[in-house]
């Protein structure tokens, strides 16, 4: 596969070709990846459910890519995920994808909340920061979950990166189709391969509250029946939100979220007629990262 370009519109959709040695392989930005060639058209998928069940393959099964090595693919977070694929609820992390075993790649990628045909997204897709685009639900009739994917082909060397947030709560399946390409002007010695992981919330009971708090967040009276009182400090300015959750990573309440300056700060949480007696997890975000405090109304 050459890396000779052509951006086109196609039904709204950014579109991208590569001439190959009497073909074309049409790069479609989402889940499709179709090749021309000869008049029949193939279609490339993540193999998730959604995609299955809008009647995908891979690009393999597919004919427009065959004969290369199978490509291994990897997807790594900052900050890291935890022992066992766990992530932090409403954490905003960095991903990066990367397929190795040929020169360059292209890949498609979703992150869904379930295993069935109906799933949606798994948490939030942030930005696109390197080698990718993120093709939302909705920007075709097909597009039933959000989608990232290249927008040329990527050098092994190389990792498409972009920012994604953390449900509250619910496991979250990543299905990803990697293609290796070996540059050779044509689709032989190519191949693709599906990439599966599954992420889990991270028990907030294990977390090491003290260890964790680096904004000094002070939070009483604890347990309390009325108001509670929170106070904290910024280094610098910054964007901050908090949520009361339950123990099992469910949103009990949306608390503020606002741009502070740096300097001490505090803010009194009520407590309303719905929140009910037992323990609860005090998430206060800045810029995007947690600081978790216990929180036991009576």
């Amino acid at each position: 596969m050459n890396t000779n370009t052509l951006k086109k519109t196609l039904l709204g959709k950014k579109m991208i070709a590569f001439f190959i040695a009497g073909a074309t392989v049409v790069l479609i930005s989402g889940f499709t990846i179709l090749s021309v060639n000869g008049g029949v058209n193939y279609s490339a998928y993540t193999t998730s459910p959604p995609d299955i069940a809008q009647g995908g393959g891979t690009c393999s099964q597919g004919g427009c890519h065959s004969g290369g090595p199978t490509p291994t693919s990897s997807l790594t977070a900052t900050p890291a995920f935890g022992a066992g694929n766990t992530y932090k609820p409403n954490q905003v992390y960095t991903l990066a994808f990367n397929v190795k075993g040929n020169n360059d790649f292209g890949f498609d990628l979703e992150m869904i909340n379930g295993t069935t045909a109906t799933a949606k997204d798994g948490g939030v897709f942030g930005a696109a920061i390197s080698n990718c685009q993120i093709v939302k639900v909705g920007a075709a009739s097909w597009v039933t979950v959000t989608n990232v994917t290249h927008k040329a082909l990527i050098p092994v060397s190389s990792t498409a990166t972009w920012t994604w947030t953390a449900p509250a709560s619910g496991s979250v399946y990543v299905w990803a189709a990697g293609n290796g390409v070996n540059g050779n002007g044509s689709t032989s010695g190519d191949m693709s391969a599906i990439y599966n992981l599954t992420l889990t919330p991270a028990s907030t009971l294990g977390i090491d509250e003290t260890s964790a708090n680096t904004i000094g967040l002070n939070v009483f009276p604890n347990p309390s029946n009325g108001p509670i009182h929170l106070s904290y400090t910024l280094d610098k300015q910054s964007s901050v939100s908090a949520r009361l959750l339950d123990l099992s990573g469910k949103v009990v309440a949306d608390l503020f979220q606002q741009n502070l300056e740096a300097g001490e700060h505090t803010y009194d949480m009520p407590l309303s007629s719905t929140i009910s007696s037992g323990i609860y997890i005090l998430s206060l975000n800045v810029n995007g990262e947690p600081t978790v405090k216990r929180v036991v109304v009576r």
